[in-house]
């Protein structure tokens, strides 16, 4: 019998249905089968009925009740089971803490850390872990630091209680105690860079907001800390975007790019700015959207010489060097002061698409023209002859030997983006 009724329960899809088969278990005095409460209580929109049994530590610990935003009945649930005798433990707490600190009452939190305490729990890391999260989000200075003391004397600790605390310190805007246990972490996660860049964000410290967007330190990092801060509905600045774009041209997605650069047009920073624009311009170059980055190079009416280097690490990275030549060519009718930067570009470019005369001649014109000092980046090395190798493979569509020298170069520089892109033209026009 009570497996028919289990199925019906699986089967409800509306309300109607679903007091229908109440009726049903109440009828067949089915209401004390703690199975069947246990599948009816995630489908019911209200509490059902209190069971007159005190229930087990093992039915509160799986407790939907308190996932559904029950608090009251949870926390009557749990005097219940300690009237009739049984003992709370480490699996219990932390889902009545948890229904506990979504009601933001630091007396119950203090009574259940008691509880805790007298079960000989208190010390458990989920058990303290919750507690250090509900002493948090009760907002007052004072419960932040019973959760800092709780937190020291954790035996271990995880991630998840450094958030804990972390967000604790967050919450009642005591920046200087969050960046101390921030910086202390041993490991850090999205959730930790999102946290303290919210507090920072919300304190009206971009500067420091944007520093630790850029120290997170991974473009897949820094992309996850940018989609948590738009949940977050942290609003990015103009410094926080530059970054994001240039985690975006590090990771060499195309698709992303152009996401990235909607997003970017759409928002209220000023694209006109040059440290904007030239992100821009070097993600789309990087990325393979060329049409795109020379768009805004022309449409620039001052070019510095960021944005030249960056168009023309572009055209070099998609195969095209002798357009890369003559922009820099370009660059120099312009009259504009060049640095060890710029030369660094232009005889990769020369390595990577064999055009061994214009490289030697650049190459001279450094220190005799320019004055400008000759730097290790300057002389021909193993990375440059296989780049100039792989830029030849694409040249004549050579994808077995371009994977060979591909594969070399990841070895040499392996956060380097062009050479993935490189050889992803490879297979494309093979």
């Amino acid at each position: 019998m009570g497996a028919s009724i289990t199925t019906l329960l699986k089967a409800c899809k509306r309300s109607e249905h679903l007091e229908q088969v109440h009726a049903s278990i109440i009828h067949r005095r089915l209401e004390q089968d703690h199975f069947l409460i246990s599948l009816f209580i995630p489908l019911s929109p209200t509490p059902p009925p209190s069971s007159p049994l005190p229930p087990s530590s093992g039915t509160l610990s799986s407790n939907p009740i308190a996932k559904h935003s029950f608090f009251s009945h949870t926390l009557s649930a749990f005097a219940r089971m300690k009237a009739h005798g049984a003992l709370p433990d480490s699996f219990t707490y932390p889902s009545v803490i948890k229904a506990c600190s979504t009601t933001c009452k630091p007396w119950q939190g203090k009574s259940l850390h008691g509880s805790a305490i007298r079960c000989g729990v208190h010390r458990d890391l989920f058990v303290a872990t919750s507690l250090i999260d509900v002493y948090g989000k009760c907002g007052q200075i004072a419960d932040a630091r019973k959760a800092k003391k709780l937190f020291d004397e954790i035996p271990q600790r995880n991630v998840a209680s450094w958030n804990a605390m972390l967000q604790g310190f967050v919450k009642v805007g005591d920046l200087s105690c969050a960046r101390g246990v921030f910086d202390a972490m041993p490991e850090k996660n999205v959730v930790s860079f999102t946290t303290m860049i919210d507090g920072y964000a919300k304190a009206g410290d971009m500067v420091a907001a944007r520093f630790l967007f850029d120290r997170n330190g991974q473009p897949n990092q820094a992309l996850r800390v940018f989609l948590e801060m738009e949940l977050m509905k942290v609003k990015p600045d103009e410094f926080i975007l530059v970054s994001l774009m240039s985690a975006s041209a590090q990771l060499g997605h195309l698709e992303l790019a152009q996401w990235v650069d909607s997003y970017v047009s759409k928002s209220c920073i000023d694209l006109q700015q040059d440290h904007v624009i030239a992100a821009l311009l070097d993600m789309n170059a990087k990325c393979g959207n060329m049409e795109r980055a020379l768009k805004l190079f022309e449409e620039k009416t001052k070019r510095d010489l960021v944005l030249y280097c960056s168009m023309i690490q572009g055209l070099s990275i998609h195969g095209r060097g002798e357009e890369a030549v003559n922009l820099f060519n370009r660059m120099l009718m312009e009259g504009l002061s060049l640095d060890e930067v710029a030369f660094t570009f232009i005889l990769t470019v020369c390595s990577h698409v064999g055009l061994v005369d214009e490289g030697r001649e650049y190459f001279q014109s450094m220190k005799e023209r320019y004055y400008i000092s000759r730097l290790p980046d300057h002389y021909a090395s193993s990375s440059g002859a296989w780049g100039a190798l792989l830029g030849a493979c694409k040249l004549y569509g050579d994808s077995e030997l371009g994977e060979i020298v591909a594969n070399r170069l990841f070895e040499f520089d392996p956060l380097n983006a062009a050479n993935y892109v490189l050889l992803s033209d490879i297979y494309a026009t093979a």
